[in-house]
């Protein structure tokens, strides 16, 4: 759902609620942590773009 968001212009993300110690399996990180690394994906194409864009 997050690499839909490849239209849009994002200018900042936030992960609310990941608390690992009250998560002993360690499933509340790895979901923040796999939803901010497809966030900062998403984000670094949208600059990779501008730059060709410029730059062309």
């Amino acid at each position: 759902m997050i690499r839909l968001l490849t239209g849009v212009q994002i200018v900042g993300a936030d992960v609310v609620e990941v608390s690992p110690p009250f998560d002993l399996a360690g499933m509340t990180a790895l979901a923040g942590a796999t939803m901010m690394f497809e966030l900062l994906c998403v984000i670094a194409k949208q600059v990779g773009d501008r730059r060709n864009a410029a730059s062309a």
